[in-house]
């Protein structure tokens, strides 16, 4: 195999680690904007119809506005992240069976230019179908919560992940394509000419 065909198989392997590294990191945009859309939006107390398109896990936010002078729902010092008095379920349609939150220990946040959201439990349903989400209160507060689709420490992890894979497909692409370029535009050194005996 000659120089500069190392150099070529260099130059594709480079190419192919950095489409690889591209790929992964904008999957991982689409997974967090996936991740991040509710399927369901609800405001207590009350039901909305939610449609589950695959069983798994479902997270419940607890969103707040940021406030913006007299159109802000409450001062942070009165606001809680899990309201006292309510509880919450996943009811499926077809045969009544309900699935209640499983209220976390530790509470996710994301913030966005217009709210806040606060991380509350997640639902387990077991199969897709329709379903209703309910949010039940003593209490006659109006708050407003969300659903979105996976367990968002899962994603982060997930995240952190291909963005580590992302950075090692990265460099490995910088150097095979460096190396590749080196052997292709590398010149042969001149063989030099030997006399024969005759011409001695």
């Amino acid at each position: 195999m000659t120089r500069r065909s190392l150099g070529f198989i260099f130059l594709g392997l480079g190419l192919a680690s950095l489409a690889g590294g591209l790929l992964l990191f904008f999957s991982g945009i689409f997974t967090i904007a996936d991740t991040l859309s509710p399927v369901a939006r609800i405001t207590s107390p009350g039901e909305v119809p939610v449609r589950i398109d695959e069983a798994g896990v479902y997270t419940l936010w607890h969103d707040r506005k940021v406030q913006a002078g007299a159109s802000s729902w409450f001062e942070a010092s009165h606001w809680e992240v899990v309201p006292v008095d309510m509880s919450f379920s996943l009811i499926r349609v077809s045969d009544r069976k309900e699935f209640p939150a499983i209220i976390a220990t530790m509470h996710s946040s994301i913030s966005t230019p217009d709210r806040e959201s606060f991380g509350i439990g997640t639902f387990e349903p077991d199969r897709e179908g329709a379903y209703l989400l309910k949010a039940t209160s003593t209490m006659d507060l109006n708050h407003e919560f969300s659903l979105t689709k996976g367990k968002f420490t899962r994603t982060l992890t997930g995240i952190g992940l291909r963005l580590i894979l992302t950075c090692l497909l990265g460099f490995f692409g910088v150097v095979l394509l460096a190396l590749g370029l080196i052997f292709v535009l590398m010149k042969k050194k001149p063989t030099p000419l030997r006399l024969s005996p005759s011409a001695l």
